[in-house]
Order: structure tokens, then sequence, then C-alpha cells
């Protein structure tokens, strides 16, 4: 007598009462699983519950109507721990089997027409089932797995497998344990057993507060690694941009309010044509972009981190997701790649050095790019001509800002080859911005200054024109004087004899001779470098029109909009200009490339380098660029 388990339709099997009635027979009901592809988890919930009865019998007998929930019992059996002989009741022979279900019995299982199962049920039968089950379990991927047909989800398409075969895979490579279960489904069984396990990797992913989720598999096991992954960051997750968009997330990317958005190249919203590439779409409207008909898109945000999630692997696709501003992707992985841990490994890795990258760049970035959006909503020189100046700023910050991101993006070999340094190129276009700073507040004018003197009797006397009437000093003598002020920082005026009386030209009569004033020099022993004194004759050598850094310093000391700078405050803006000015842009022969008699026009480019902190730099710079724009202090603390 043996025991028996016999699973079956209860209101359609007698078999317990016929051919089994000389065996110990336990019944189970199965007619509650109806229809196909539906039934393929809840067998192996099926399996589950009934573990206790499948374990305590010898041999198990399927009595099913509907032959494909049989085959996918029987297999979902060979998958676990329960190692029974099956018999599958069954009125076709092997090959019907095979050419109408696509079904190929192994060892350890037999079919039998229910005329004959009386007579082919034996403890001797039973016995050498179990030996061909010791046979396959030890010869499992030749004798089960690789004879295995399982169909269903690659009809479903590469988008739906990678999603979730990607995210099982990047937990078990990552270690990660989630709040998640996996597909119990015989495809997710195969592709397992199948696959090349490895060794899990740790790694320390930065610390993030906010994460934006755009994916509609979010909630197939990706929303559940990242939880595990960023640990205690704040996920926001959607399954579609038009539910992110009516749940105003658009306006908190404007805000800049997440660290980094994960978004789906492949969204499953609109019509079906639209929905490949729907994330680059999308990727668009956050970063900006030029419309086919010319027209400029600001975007939400241009500095945010945007990581892509995608299934494709070609390369044209990603040089497009990078072309549309995406800062890196993850690569889903689909189950052709399951055989290859290395694959798998490397795929994490890159993904962890990936966000680590874009996580630094955009906090980089995001910190330049919230402080120049006040430079250009609330200038102090708002009211103040020429308006082109004002957007020559703009322009200019928005090149420093491109090319800081060109930095983090720049490789070795353009480093190394090509003898040039991103990092270089946005200080030295930070650098330029201060030239339109100064055209922007300084008020350069020909106009003959009325002068004031003493003359021989002690009398004040006033020149307020040349001797012929004219108001103009000389086409090439330009005034330099802070708009809206009596405060210059170059002036001419007239030239004194010794009794005090202005000089005239001595080939030109109509006109006086004149000498140019300033009241800002160099003072390398002062604490900041300059000094401001009362007006002084400087020569005209000095060429104070050119000195850039000196038009900026008499701005630093003198402009009084806004909020006013403190002695310690003025000191080191301007200590720092000096050094800028000495240490880093009189240092590059970029800048120096006409004067031959400059030391480093005898040494080659890469020469030249020197350990130099171009991040500390840059941000020096920016603040004296920041406060000669809004008259405030540069705040890095504040949004």
């Amino acid at each position: 007598m043996i025991n028996i388990l016999l699973v079956a339709e209860s209101n359609k099997s007698h078999l317990a009462e016929n051919e089994l009635s000389n065996h110990r027979v336990n019944s189970i009901d199965i007619g509650y699983m109806i229809d196909g592809r539906s039934y393929d988890e809840e067998i192996h919930k099926f399996i589950e519950k009934n573990s206790d009865e499948i374990k305590n019998s010898q041999l198990i007998i399927i009595d099913d109507s509907d032959y494909d929930r049989g085959f996918c019992i029987i297999n979902h059996l060979r998958f676990g721990d329960l190692r029974n002989p099956a018999i599958m009741v069954c009125e076709l022979t092997e090959d019907e089997i095979f050419r109408r279900h696509n079904y190929r019995f192994h060892k350890g299982t037999m079919i039998i027409k229910k005329d004959d199962l009386s007579q082919a049920i034996s403890e001797n039968k039973v016995i050498n089932l179990k030996n061909e089950l010791e046979y396959l379990y030890k010869n499992f991927k030749d004798e089960f797995l690789y004879k295995l047909i399982i169909k269903g989800p690659e009809q479903q398409g590469r988008h739906s497998v990678a999603n979730q075969w990607g995210a099982y895979r990047m937990a078990e490579i990552g270690g990660l344990k989630i709040e998640y279960s996996f597909p119990k489904t015989l495809y997710f069984k195969n592709l397992i057993a199948l696959s090349s396990a490895a060794e899990p990797i740790n790694l320390q992913f930065p610390i993030v507060n906010k994460i934006l989720l755009i994916d509609d598999n979010c909630n197939k096991g990706w929303s559940s690694c990242l939880k595990v992954i960023f640990g205690s960051a704040e996920i926001k997750e959607y399954v579609s941009w038009n539910d992110a968009t009516l749940d105003g997330v658009k306006e908190q990317i404007m805000t800049d309010q997440y660290d980094m958005i994960f978004l789906d190249y492949y969204l499953d919203e609109g019509e079906r044509i639209d929905r490949i590439g729907k994330g680059k779409n999308i990727l668009k409207e956050i970063k900006g972009s030029r419309e086919p008909n010319g027209i400029l898109n600001e975007g939400l945000n241009p500095v945010i981190p945007v990581i892509m999630f995608t299934a494709s692997n070609k390369a044209w696709n990603m040089d497009e997701l990078y072309e549309a501003g995406a800062d890196g992707y993850y690569i889903k992985e689909h189950p052709e790649t399951a055989h290859d841990p290395e694959f798998s490994i490397e795929n994490f890795k890159n993904f962890h050095k990936t966000v680590s990258n874009c996580l630094e760049k955009g906090n980089l970035l995001r910190k330049y790019w919230n402080k120049i959006k006040d430079v250009q909503e609330k200038p102090i020189f708002q009211d103040k001509d020429p308006q082109l100046n004002k957007e020559r700023i703009s322009e200019r910050l928005k090149m420093f800002l491109g090319l800081l991101k060109k930095a983090f993006e720049q490789t070795e070999f353009d480093k190394n080859t090509f003898f040039y340094s991103e990092w270089e190129l946005a200080f030295l276009t930070l650098w330029s911005t201060l030239n339109e700073v100064q055209e922007t507040w300084y008020e350069k004018s020909s106009n003959f200054i009325p002068f004031e003197y003493n003359d021989s009797d002690g009398n004040i006397q006033t020149l307020p024109h040349q001797p012929n009437g004219s108001t103009k000093i000389r086409s090439d003598n330009v005034n330099w004087k802070i708009r809206g002020s009596d405060k210059f920082f170059i002036l001419y005026q007239p030239a004194l004899d010794s009794s005090k009386r202005p000089i005239l030209k001595s080939y030109n009569s109509n006109f006086y001779s004149v000498k140019k004033y300033s009241t800002t020099q160099l003072d390398w022993y002062s604490a900041s470098g300059f000094k401001f004194d009362d007006l002084k004759e400087i020569e005209e050598k000095w060429k104070y029109e050119e000195k850039l850094f000196l038009q900026i310093a008499f701005l630093v000391e003198n402009i009084e909009v806004g909020i006013p700078l403190n002695y310690l405050q003025k000191t080191e803006y301007l200590k720092n200009l000096h050094k800028l000015n000495n240490e880093s842009r009189n240092k590059h022969y970029l800048t120096h490339g006409e004067d031959s008699l400059d030391e480093n026009f005898s040494k080659l480019y890469r020469e030249q380098r020197e350990d130099i902190d171009w991040k500390k730099n840059i941000e020096q710079l920016f603040e004296i660029v920041y406060f000669l724009c809004t008259g405030k202090q540069c705040d890095w603390n504040a949004k």
C-alpha cells in the first residue's frame, strides 16, 4: 500500500474511489485555480500551503483536465525541496503532449492513461521513479533546466522582463535585504537556477535627503532597492509623469527640493507610439532643450542630477540620453546576462560610481545655479543702463556653469593629451564676467569735469571747460566714475604749473594739458594688497583702463548699494582678488599669450601648471562677482 497525494479537481476526479482504492489516498482540490497564466504563482502558494501533505506522500498523482496546469504543478515541485515522484493522468502520448503543449517529461515523472493507472502503480514503480529523481537532481541543469520550455514573460518584451529580473539582480549583487517579494513564477525560478550567482559586494553610497523616482515599474522591486541603498532618504515615487505633475512635482523640481532624480526611459503612459522615449522627452522638459522651431525651452532645473533607468544597452540610446541632458544611466539587466555575474558586478559598481559622481557634480552646480538665479532676478544695477551688459553677465555666468559641468565630465585623456582643464577654463570665464560687471558699474566719459584750484592770490577759481569752450577733455582721455556717484576710479584734470595755474598744451593753446589721477594703488604691505587714498597722479604706462583687477578692487571698496561690507569683509574680498589675479589668472599663458616678456612665454603650457585648488579659487572669485551684482554677501547655506 502506497501513500498517495491526489491533486485533482474534486468534482471531476473519481480515482480515489476506483483505480486507487487499494492505496492510502489524500486528496487536494485545485479546482479554484482557473485560467492559464494567472495560476503560475498560485501554484507556488498551493505547494507551500500543502507542503506537509506533499512530504508525507510517497507518490503524487495529478488528475487534471487542464494539462497545462498539471505540467506547471510538476515543474514547480522540481524547483523545490519536495522531491516526490509524480504521475500525470493523461490520455495523450509524450509526443502529442510536446506537439500540443510544448512540454517535455523528465526523469522521476511519467504519464499514464486513466484505465492503466491501477496496474501501473506499485512499490517498485515508486522506487524506480525515486531513483530517477536522484539522478535528475545530481544532473539538474542537463536533465531538467536545459530541457525545460517556459513561455510567458518574454512575450511582454525586453522592458517588462528587465524590470523584473533587473531589480532582483541589483538586490542580489548589492546584498540588499528588501521588503519586496519577487515573482514565484516558473520563469523566475528557472532563471535564478540557470544564472551564475556572485558574492554580494558592499558599497557605501552617498548620503542624500530626498530622491524622486519616476518609473512605471517602481513597485517591482526598484523602489525597495533604492530605499535600502539610500537608507534614511525620502523617496517619492510615481508610475507616470502625469501623476507626478498633478502632485506638484514640477514646482518641487524648480525649487530644487530633490537631490537626485531616477527616471525610466520607457514609461507606460500615453499612446503606445509615445512610450518609447517618453522618459527622454520628460528629461528634456526637466533639463531644457531647443525646439525644432528654434525656441529655447529653459527647463525646470538644468543642474539637478538625473540618472536614466533603461533596459537598452544600445550605444546610440545612451548618446541620445546624454544629448538630452542626462547625467548618467543605469542598465536594468536583461535575463540574457544572467549567466555573467561579472557583468552584474560591474553594472552595480558603475551605478555606485554614477550616483557618487552625479551627486558631487549636482551639489556643486546647484550651489552656483541658485546664486546665478539671484543675479538674474535681483541685480542691484537693475535700473542702470546698459541693459545689454546685464544680459551679457547672465550669459557669461551660464557659460561658466556649463564649463563647471564639463569639468566633472572631462576625461583624463583630454587633460593629458590636449593640455587643458575645464576647471581652468571655468575660472577664466568667470574672471571675464568681471569685465561685464565693470562695464555695468562704470560711467565712462570724456566730458571735462569742472575743476577748482587756488590762484596765486589764494582765491578759488573754477575751470568749467577748455579754453576754447569745449566740454571734452580729449577722445583718448576717459574718466571712470561709479554710476550715480561722485567716486572716480580714473579722473583727468588740468596740470598745474609751479604757480598752481593750469598749463596749456604746448602745441594747442585751445586745450589744457591734463594728468591722470586715481585713488587706487597696489600696496604689497597692506592686508588687502591695495591702498585707497586721496587722488594721486598715476603714470599712463600703468594703463589703469586695462587693469581689470584694479577696476574691480575700486568697486569692492566703494560700492554702497545693498548691504555695505564692513572693513574685515572688504579686506577679505580684496585679498582674495589680489591673490586670484597674481596666483591663478596671471599664471595662465592663455591670458598672456601676447606678452613675450612674460616669464611663462619660455615654458610649455603643461610646464606652467601648478597644483592649484580651482574649486576654492572659483568659489572665492564667484563671491566677489555675486557681491558686485547683488550687493549681498554670498551665503552658501541659503537656497
